[in-house]
């Protein structure tokens, strides 16, 4: 459980303008996140996202140090700047293991959205 980790970019930390630079078209998703599984070195990652955030969920074996965030936010977005990358990890939350565990039980319950009960996550 300690390889599971989330990295979260909501309406909390960030501007819901700039949550939106994280989203990815659907025709570009699958191109963009293989290739970030590919040279971020993840096992497994999954993405969500909303109105209201952007969510990656992964595995790999690799501490969610600064370090691994910078390179993981470069291969996210290999087109960022070192502003935009040094604003990336200002704006992300990391959480791991139980922790990340007990986090994907607040998004999924809207406990962690802006209005609670939204429907959104759940459709």
């Amino acid at each position: 459980m300690k390889q599971f980790k989330v990295i979260a970019v909501t309406h909390r930390n960030a501007s819901l303008e700039e949550v939106g630079k994280f989203h990815i078209t659907d025709n570009d998703q699958q191109a963009r996140l293989e290739s970030l599984k590919s040279k971020a070195n993840l096992r497994e990652l999954m993405y969500i996202s909303t109105c209201n955030r952007v969510e990656f969920y992964l595995v790999n074996e690799v501490a969610a140090d600064e370090d691994f965030l910078i390179e993981f936010f470069h291969a996210f977005n290999p087109e960022w700047s070192e502003t935009q990358l040094q604003k990336a990890l200002s704006i992300s939350e990391v959480y791991k293991g139980e922790e990340a565990i007990r986090h994907i039980f607040n998004v999924a319950s809207s406990l962690d959205s802006m209005v609670i009960c939204e429907r959104e996550i759940i459709t």
